[in-house]
């Protein structure tokens, strides 16, 4: 009866310390950092020479989805109240959650999931994971008319398969329906009417989405 009941007890104690180790929300080197991830642009916000052990401020929004992520790969991170006391995810790099919270919380970084830290440099990330636009799929098309002008952005679009017109699609892309109802035939002129920080690439096809042609 002893022997068994060290067995149990010998168990119970494992569980208590994995759990214990699942979510690091120690802190031995501090705070570094506070971050506002843009949920309008999706840009990314670094701290920059960051130890393990320690954490970062960053602001959230409740109901967006964030990315958090430490330059190395190797390093568990965990994501908590703005007091530290309540953990709201945790797991290798990179990590995602949608926030239940408005306001701050903490972003720790540590070696592995033992919690355990070192005073080695490293940049934690976080971006605001952003929808694709509507029309970022073929079948999704957004109708235009001649003579339009349409705006539109390809950030957090993907990059749709599509045959290789002149140039080959490389990033995220996002399309346009046009539909000639003249009967007598066009000339279309398409192009981006405003500058981009990026080399912008337009092709052309007929056909449907599962049959395009290069035209």
């Amino acid at each position: 009866m002893k022997k068994i009941t060290l067995l149990i007890l010998s168990l119970f104690l494992s569980t208590l310390s994995w759990q214990a180790q699942a979510q690091c929300l120690s802190a031995p080197n501090g705070m570094f950092g506070t971050m506002t991830p843009s949920c309008a642009t999706g840009a990314v916000a670094n701290v920059g020479g960051s130890w393990t052990g320690e954490y970062s401020i960053v602001n959230v929004t409740a109901g967006n989805q964030y990315e958090f992520t430490s330059s190395d790969a190797t390093h568990y991170l965990t994501v908590s109240n703005s007091a530290g006391n309540t953990p709201f995810a945790f797991g290798a790099t990179p990590l995602t959650w949608t926030s239940t919270v408005t306001g701050q919380v903490r972003f720790y970084t540590h070696l592995s999931a033992a919690c355990n830290s070192a005073t080695t440099g490293h940049t934690r990330s976080v971006r605001c994971v952003l929808p694709p636009p509507a029309n970022n799929l073929c079948a999704d098309a957004t109708q235009i008319t001649d003579n339009g002008t349409y705006a539109g952005t390809t950030i957090n679009a993907t990059n749709s398969p599509a045959p290789a017109c002149v140039v080959t699609n490389t990033s995220g892309n996002v399309w346009y329906r046009f539909t000639d109802v003249s009967g007598t035939g066009l000339n279309i002129s398409a192009n981006t009417c405003s500058a981009t920080g990026f080399d912008t690439k337009l092709s052309v096809y007929s056909g449907s989405c599962g049959a395009l042609v290069c035209v």
